[in-house]
């Protein structure tokens, strides 16, 4: 995928979001997570994960010039 340097951190806070929560659903699933690791903290990341899609799409748009700067990372 070619971004912009502009989308790139928005780009790479998705996608570290989303190798994280993998992460914790194979170790979930084969019964090895860490005591911390529960199904609770699960939804927890998968909130902030939809937060960090949304400012991937709203830059990638700002971008493309589809739409204004709304905001920048929060995370």
């Amino acid at each position: 995928m070619i971004v912009s340097d502009e989308v790139l951190p928005f780009l790479g806070a998705a996608n570290g979001a989303l190798r994280s929560i993998y992460g914790l659903v194979k170790r979930l699933d084969a019964g090895q997570s860490r005591p911390e690791e529960t199904v609770e903290e699960l939804s927890r990341r998968l909130d902030g994960l939809w937060d960090r899609l949304t400012d991937l799409r709203d830059e990638m748009r700002r971008d493309l010039g589809v739409t204004e700067r709304v905001q920048g990372p929060s995370r």
